[in-house]
């Protein structure tokens, strides 16, 4: 079955940033939240973003 498209005001803030559009389905339209891979790509990316805006706030900091 598949399932309706949508996801409200989250799916333009989340999806070209945090998840890609398959894993956004399954998190908040499925709610199938113990998908392994997009747990991977979600917590890989929010490490990410975590590093630079740490090293951003780092810099700003020393200099």
């Amino acid at each position: 079955l598949a399932a309706p498209a949508g996801g409200g005001p989250l799916r333009p803030l989340l999806v070209p940033f945090l998840l890609p559009e398959h894993c956004f389905d399954q998190f908040f339209l499925r709610f199938q939240l113990l998908d392994v891979p997009c747990l991977k790509i979600l917590l890989s990316k929010a490490l990410g973003y975590g590093i630079v805006a740490g090293s951003v706030l780092a810099a700003r900091g020393v200099a």
